[in-house]
């Protein structure tokens, strides 16, 4: 089985199943996109069990309890998006990790180790999914065979923190993606801010605009205007300019976060983006 990066992590978790000595209920923690699943299905693998992704909500999780004390195969259980799972269901996971089913496993896997119980975090063993190198998502592409010229991939590098947003951004003209965030760049502030929301138009933010296949992706788009504030500020420029970069870095930082949420009405992110940068440019001018 393919899985990008995280070495240092399955040497651990093979060591721990070499010993016979796998958690039965286990934690892992990671952003959006960063492979959780495919590790919670390795982990499966390896153990030779069968691997049962499974809902959150409360009844979901206790029929998985219930299911988990009468299974004769070994099985791993796992709860996707945890940090959305309400306090009934996590407090009904309590059971297992007292009284871990016989041929059983589990696994939560979350963004945020903070939206866990304390006393379920004490009886589980963490697994952090590591950060992916260069060399890492230089490994998925080629895993995946995407077709991407030396230009291309140089630049998802730089703007990718993992294989699904190469995986995302593969179909993408980057580079265009890349010129249209340059120019952004070049108006904000400057520009009339109905103008500047206009922006948003070209980014897919309702379910709607995926079916076109025209539309930028707001993560990939924010990152490269990231990309290119960053660029800037190695050049020689004023003490103002840098003032203005930064301030569009700051606001652009805090809006990926706001993206990245589950159930985030992205149009409001954007649009609150392109006001609240306008914003600190100009010193609250419209």
């Amino acid at each position: 089985m393919y899985v990008c990066g995280q070495k240092k992590l399955l040497s651990e978790i093979d060591q721990l199943i070499e010993n016979n000595s796998f958690p039965r209920f286990s934690i892992i923690v990671g952003n959006v996109g960063t492979g959780k699943k495919v590790i919670s299905d390795y982990i499966a693998r390896k153990l030779g069990a069968n691997f049962v992704p499974s809902g959150i909500k409360a009844e979901e999780v206790r029929d998985v309890i219930d299911n988990s004390y009468t299974v004769i195969e070994k099985t791993l259980y796992m709860f996707a998006d945890s940090d959305y799972m309400s306090v009934t269901s996590k407090n009904s996971l309590l059971k297992v990790t007292e009284e871990p089913p016989n041929n059983s496993y589990f696994i939560m896997t979350v963004r945020d180790l903070s939206n866990v119980l304390e006393t379920i975090i004490s009886r589980a063993m963490i697994f952090h999914i590591e950060p992916y190198s260069e060399s890492d998502l230089d490994d998925f592409i080629s895993h995946k065979n995407y077709s991407i010229d030396s230009n291309k991939r140089k630049i998802l590098k730089q703007i990718c923190l993992c294989p699904q947003d190469i995986t995302v951004a593969s179909d993408m003209d980057i580079k265009a993606v890349y010129d249209v965030a340059d120019k952004f760049i070049q108006f904000i502030g400057s520009a009339n801010l109905a103008n500047e929301l206009k922006v948003s138009t070209m980014l897919n933010l309702k379910s709607s605009d995926s079916d076109t296949g025209d539309k930028i992706d707001p993560i990939i788009f924010m990152r490269c205007i990231m990309l290119c504030c960053n660029g800037m500020m190695l050049d020689n420029i004023s003490a103002e300019d840098a003032k203005i970069f930064h301030s569009i870095i700051s606001e652009t930082s805090r809006s990926l976060i706001a993206l990245q949420s589950k159930g985030c009405n992205k149009q409001e992110v954007v649009d609150n983006w392109i006001v609240s940068t306008h914003m600190a440019i100009t010193g609250g001018e419209f």
